[in-house]
């Protein structure tokens, strides 16, 4: 075979590996985006809306009206989506904003934590478990700002 011809080959067999790659990253993240958008769904949108705007079905009966979740970059991010907040505010344990305002959302990392306690077969290792719980949701979020 020449040399010519082996390169060739070589090249679209890179090039067909790096597709590969890519097609399993980003399947990965659509799968991730998914659990978080089911996640969303099953314990912030009864508050927060299905699409996130904080028009819920509760929203209405709650003391403060939820905020609008699609303009988080917007308003607190400076052009870049601000994970860390998301982050504190759905854990709820370690919350860093203004300790006189009233916390009127559930504190998730405490929920999700209660549900490894509470399950049949608890995992291993139950902060990671929680970490990737508010890790999904973190990210379906980002996926829904508005652009």
């Amino acid at each position: 075979m020449s040399i010519k011809a082996t390169t060739v080959l070589f090249s679209s067999a890179l090039g067909l590996a790096a597709a590969a790659l890519a097609a399993g990253t980003s399947s990965a993240l659509t799968e991730r985006l998914s659990y978080g958008e089911h996640e969303f769904q099953a314990k912030c949108a009864s508050c927060h809306g299905e699409s996130g705007k904080g028009n819920g079905p509760m929203a209405a009966s709650l003391v403060r009206m939820p905020p609008d979740l699609t303009t988080l970059t917007a308003r607190y991010g400076n052009g870049s989506f601000p994970a860390n907040l998301a982050w504190q505010v759905i854990d709820g344990r370690p919350y860093e904003g203004d300790p006189l305002a009233p916390r009127t959302m559930p504190v998730w990392g405490r929920e999700f934590r209660h549900e490894t306690t509470m399950s049949v077969e608890p995992p291993d290792t139950p902060e990671m478990y929680v970490d990737n719980r508010i890790e999904t949701l973190v990210e379906y979020l980002e996926s829904i700002q508005a652009r």
